[in-house]
């Protein structure tokens, strides 16, 4: 009994550290948690990092490069070269039996080589526009990580609001139980007693079964739409969070709703724009980098080597061994004739400067299109929620009135039945609009750039 005891109160205390460890998230918190946390998010972050690493390589490559060369040979059998026996001609009297050539070796048995070169370029037109590329790419980079910010925001508030909706069902679901449950036992008893007729109790039991059905479904769904959203917020799914907000709190928050109906559409707002803009300055830049190509290059060098001949390799004994060598260079490469090739390309960038600013246009039309759309979506989703908090209103005076009536002998149990099944299909109706409404105006400020970082 003991050890029983014990294990019981480690189970509780580990129970409740659980429930003190676990976290509880508004949707503002939860979005904020997904913007540090987020996968796609970081992503986009380790991309920005990796394009300003790439402005830094292109900016090196116009500074001074140099490099260091060590080199050592050892000629195990020094190269021979044959030549003109000249020793022969140059005696006083050359021996006709000389041989016409003779073998001599040039080179002695070690050689070695200390030197460092630097590289400069002078002057070139697609370097300069190409460093100015980079920065685009860099604002490009920037336009991704806010596009993916401002998207997880709405998937989180997507999952959010499913998750919520969800539990509202499953309240509503656990109410209408207890409520047909109650009425149930009531009933049994009732026709036990002899006032009402098996059917009755037939009605209220199948009822019963069909609404444990749904919460049954209803718990499986939530346990998903829990993991995505963990999983959308970049938290382990098997993570367990707490929700602050319901549909009920979050829709307060609107006041009457229609707030937001009366906001101007500011298309500059809209990530999509924008980085559309940003792709329309990187395409002029290619042009003008293809239009470089043009100009002539100019590089200058300059090479200083120490190098080291002897039959010994003993090359830190003596110094008259080494010889220097330096020298310095410019070189100028000039563009003549490419057969037509960079006027081509430079037609390319062109085009698709023209593709692009057709793009924008379309862009804009669809911008404006959609936010049209989302708004008269949020308008209908608005009125269909205040019209089910109506009817959610009225069927519940209908089934306090059924419940009356039927517990007096003026209604049947089928009345009842159909008169609790309509409460629950209207509040089922309304948490679907409540969910609807959330998701509708999610749209409508991302479009209109609320979610901007």
């Amino acid at each position: 009994m003991k050890k029983t005891g014990v294990l019981l109160l480690a189970t509780l205390l580990w129970q409740f550290q659980s429930i003190a460890q676990q976290r509880s998230f508004t949707l503002a918190e939860a979005q904020a948690f997904a913007l540090e946390n987020a996968y796609s998010v970081k992503d986009k972050e380790l991309e920005l990092e990796k394009t300003k690493q790439l402005i830094k390589e292109v900016a090196a490559m116009g500074l001074p490069q140099v490099n260091g060369n060590v080199g050592f040979t050892n000629y195990l059998d020094i190269p021979v070269q044959v030549v003109p026996n000249f020793i022969n001609d140059a005696l006083p009297v050359p021996d006709p039996n000389a041989p016409e050539f003779i073998a001599a070796k040039f080179g002695v048995n070690y050689n070695s080589s200390v030197g460092i070169g630097v590289q400069q370029l002078v002057f070139d037109g697609s370097y300069i526009v190409g460093l100015m590329a980079t920065r685009v790419a860099k604002d490009l980079s920037i336009r991704d990580l806010e596009k993916s910010k401002i998207e997880i925001q709405e998937a989180v508030a997507q999952a959010y609001h499913g998750v919520i909706t969800l539990e509202s069902t499953q309240e509503v679901l656990e109410k209408n139980l207890t409520f047909l449950n109650q009425n149930l036992i009531e009933t049994q008893k009732l026709y036990e007693a002899g006032f009402l007729e098996a059917q009755d109790a037939d009605q209220f039991e199948l009822l019963v079964s069909s609404v444990q059905n749904s919460l049954l479904n209803v718990n499986n769904q939530l346990l998903i739409a829990r993991k995505m959203l963990n999983y959308q917020m970049g938290m382990d799914v098997n993570a367990e969070i707490g929700l602050t907000d319901n549909i009920t709190t979050l829709l307060a928050n609107f006041g009457d709703g229609e707030g937001i109906l009366s906001e101007q559409f500011v298309l500059e707002r809209n990530i999509d724009y924008r980085t559309i803009e940003v792709q329309q300055r990187a395409s002029l830049l290619q042009k003008r980098r293809e239009q470089m190509e043009y100009l002539p290059k100019l590089n200058a060098g300059f090479n200083y080597s120490q190098n080291y001949f002897s039959n010994e390799y003993r090359p830190f004994e003596s110094s008259e061994s080494w010889f220097p060598t330096q020298f310095w260079n410019l070189g100028l490469q000039v563009p003549i004739f490419s057969g037509g090739r960079r006027m081509a390309r430079v037609a390319q960038a062109r085009f698709d400067m023209d593709r692009l600013e057709i793009a924008k246009i379309q862009v804009s039309d669809g911008l404006r299109l959609e936010y049209e759309q989302a708004k008269a979506n949020y308008t209908y989703s608005l009125a269909n929620y205040k019209t089910q908090e109506r009817n959610v209103a009225l069927a519940a005076r209908i089934r306090d009135r059924s419940t009356i009536k039927f517990r007096e002998g003026l209604e049947t149990s089928l009345d009842l039945t159909q008169a609790q099944n309509q409460l629950l299909d209207n509040q089922r109706q309304l948490i679907q609009a409540g969910s609807e409404l959330l998701n509708a105006r999610t749209r409508l400020e991302k479009l209109n750039g609320k979610y901007n970082r």
